[in-house]
């Protein structure tokens, strides 16, 4: 599924040109994502509570 997403960004960078806060936003889902499929990987899992914060956290930092 994070393959998806990714690819679906890199499509849409080529087609026009960016916004630096949408790029920030585009990274932040990105690691996101990938932090995801780490832990679906190595069988971690996290509730709702812990993903939203963890949205929270990443928003903050690419502020």
């Amino acid at each position: 599924m994070a393959e998806i997403i990714f690819n679906k960004a890199a499509l849409e960078r080529l087609d026009s040109p960016e916004q630096p806060e949408d790029e920030r936003q585009r990274n932040a889902l990105f690691e996101l994502a990938m932090i995801a499929k780490h832990e679906i990987a190595n069988d971690q899992g996290m509730t709702l509570r812990e993903a939203l914060a963890k949205l929270r956290i990443a928003r903050t930092r690419h502020r």
